[in-house]
C-alpha cells in the first residue's frame, strides 16, 4: 500500500456520499488533525474521488491545509460504492466498553491530555455519572490487574529513579546496593529504653548488641551503618530489609527471630 500526499485541489468528496457530518462531528475531526495530526490516509480512487475519509477531507479543508495524504483503490463502479458503506458500517457496528473507557477519559483529563479526542468535559462528566449508576454507591471504578510481561523489564541493578523516590533492583542485604540506592541518604534504628523510642545514630554501630546472632543481624547491622538521627524507621522498613520486628532489651536494640 503506497501513501501518496496530494494537494487538496486533487481530491473529489464523494457527491453520492450517504456519511452525514455534522458541525459537532467536524469539530471533532478538527480537533483531532489539530493536535495528532494525519495519521491515517483517505481512500481514493483512480481518478482522486473520495471512497474513505469525507469527513477527514472537510475538516483539513477547514484548517487551511493544502495537502492530504491518501491511498488509491483499484475499486471502481459499484464495488467502490459497497466499499465506502463497508467502511463506515463496520465502525458503527462496533461498541464502548463504558467503565474502561469512563476510567480512560478521566485519566486523561486528570492529565490535561483530553484535547482532541471528541469529548467535552461535559460528556466525561456525563458518561462518569452513567457509569457510577451502573456500578453501584461506594464501589469505584478499578482496573483489572495487569498480567507480568512475559520479558521482564527491570534487570539487577537497575536503579528507577521516580521523582524523590529511588527504587533498586537488588539484594536488600547488600551493603553496596544499599549504599547505591541511598545515594549519601542516612536514616535511623530505633533503640527503647525504659518504654521510649530513641534513634540510634549512625555514629554508634558498635552499641548495637544483639541477644542472639539471628537472621536479622546483618540487615540490622547494616542499616545502623547508613543511620542517622530523626528521620523516621519502623518494623516495616525493616521487612523490607529481611529485619524482624524490634522489641525492647534495655538499652540496645532487639530483635525475635
Amino acid at each position: 500500500m503506497k501513501i501518496e500526499t496530494l494537494a487538496l485541489s486533487e481530491v473529489v468528496p464523494d457527491p453520492a456520499n450517504v456519511r452525514v457530518h455534522d458541525d459537532h462531528n467536524l469539530d471533532a475531526i478538527r480537533g483531532s488533525l489539530a493536535r495528532f495530526g494525519q495519521q491515517k490516509p483517505i481512500v481514493v480512487d483512480s481518478s482522486g474521488m473520495i471512497r474513505a475519509g469525507n469527513g477527514t477531507y472537510f475538516a483539513a479543508k477547514a484548517l487551511g491545509w493544502e495537502t492530504i495524504k491518501v491511498v488509491r483503490t483499484g475499486l471502481e463502479g459499484i464495488e467502490a460504492t459497497a466499499f465506502a458503506i463497508a467502511d463506515n458500517r463496520t465502525s458503527d457496528l462496533s461498541e464502548w466498553d463504558d467503565p474502561a473507557l469512563a476510567k480512560l477519559l478521566d485519566e486523561l483529563r486528570a492529565e490535561d491530555a483530553a484535547d482532541g479526542i471528541g469529548y467535552t468535559g461535559e460528556q466525561i462528566d456525563e458518561l462518569l455519572a452513567q457509569v457510577q449508576a451502573l456500578i453501584g454507591p461506594g464501589e469505584v471504578l478499578a482496573p483489572e490487574p495487569e498480567q507480568p510481561p512475559l520479558v521482564a523489564v527491570s534487570r539487577l541493578g537497575d536503579l528507577w529513579l521516580l521523582g524523590r523516590h529511588r527504587l533498586l533492583c537488588a539484594d536488600s542485604s547488600d551493603p553496596e546496593a544499599v549504599g547505591r540506592l541511598l545515594a549519601g541518604a542516612l536514616f535511623p534504628i530505633p533503640r527503647v529504653v525504659d518504654g521510649q523510642t530513641h534513634a540510634l545514630a549512625a555514629q554508634r554501630p558498635d552499641i548495637v548488641q544483639l541477644e542472639h546472632r539471628s537472621p536479622c543481624f546483618e540487615s540490622w547491622w547494616r542499616a545502623g551503618r547508613l543511620s542517622r538521627e530523626g528521620a523516621p524507621f519502623d518494623s516495616r522498613v525493616l521487612r523490607g530489609t529481611g529485619a524482624q520486628q524490634p522489641r525492647e532489651t534495655g538499652d540496645c536494640v532487639a530483635c525475635s527471630a
